[in-house]
């Protein structure tokens, strides 16, 4: 069962209609409701202010080609039951060379989507040092409980807020970055060795799936036995 984060009010005032450039969908009114009343927004995560040079650059299909040493990383590669990048045909393109711009990806790196699939949400397995991302994507940047926060991007409680604050049919390119003003729990006890947990448990996910990724690659690669017993550990 999915926990209800919302509340709708009964009724509203004037004020808040015109705040809300007289939109009268009742979504629109909904306030996320949390019990935990200690958080921190997004943004107080970041090791500074998110800037246009953290977005990812359009190049048009135009600069697509069948093969090449250069990729582009498109918003599909960023799927909700992954904490890593999903490649395929439609997510991955090879590149015109002459169009690289190099935002050095290195592993760890975060990236979040503001389009589309908004508020999807990986983190990089390895470096990347020929691969660029899309217009529609930003790197975030963030060193410390950075997979504290990255648990709960993954969360159903970010996307619910982000539905609030999101009008259907608006991206966040149009609503700006309001998910900098998404609530992120906090713990209450224990502060640091509940963080500390919840950062390993993240951090064995991540490794699980890049296990199961290199195995699948070997499979697809050689005729040979592989070891799962990696999967009970």
């Amino acid at each position: 069962m999915v926990a209800n984060y919302t509340h709708m009010s009964k009724s509203i005032k004037f004020k808040d209609i015109i705040n809300n450039s007289y939109i009268l969908s009742a979504r629109q009114y909904q306030n996320i409701y949390l019990k935990n009343e200690k958080f921190l927004l997004i943004k107080n995560f970041l090791n500074r202010e998110l800037n246009p040079s953290d977005k990812g650059i359009e190049i048009g299909s135009i600069n697509y080609i069948s093969k090449s040493t250069h990729f582009f990383i498109r918003n599909k590669s960023l799927q909700k039951n992954s904490f890593i990048p999903s490649f395929s045909s439609d997510s991955l393109v090879s590149m015109m060379p002459s169009s690289f711009v190099n935002y050095n990806l290195k592993e760890g790196d975060i990236l979040i989507s503001k389009d589309s699939n908004i508020g999807e949400t990986v983190i990089l397995d390895k470096d990347y040092s020929n691969y660029m991302f899309s217009g529609g994507i930003y790197r975030l940047p963030i060193t410390d409980n950075k997979y504290y926060l990255l648990a709960f991007l993954k969360h159903f409680f970010f996307k619910k807020q982000l539905e609030v604050k999101v009008p259907d049919g608006v991206t966040i390119k149009h609503a700006k970055t309001l998910f900098l003003d998404c609530k992120i729990p906090l713990p209450g006890n224990n502060k640091d060795e509940v963080i500390k947990y919840i950062e390993i448990l993240t951090c064995s996910i991540i490794n699980k799936e890049k296990e199961i990724r290199n195995k699948h690659i070997k499979i697809n690669d050689e005729d040979v036995e592989i070891d799962f017993s990696f999967l009970q550990s």
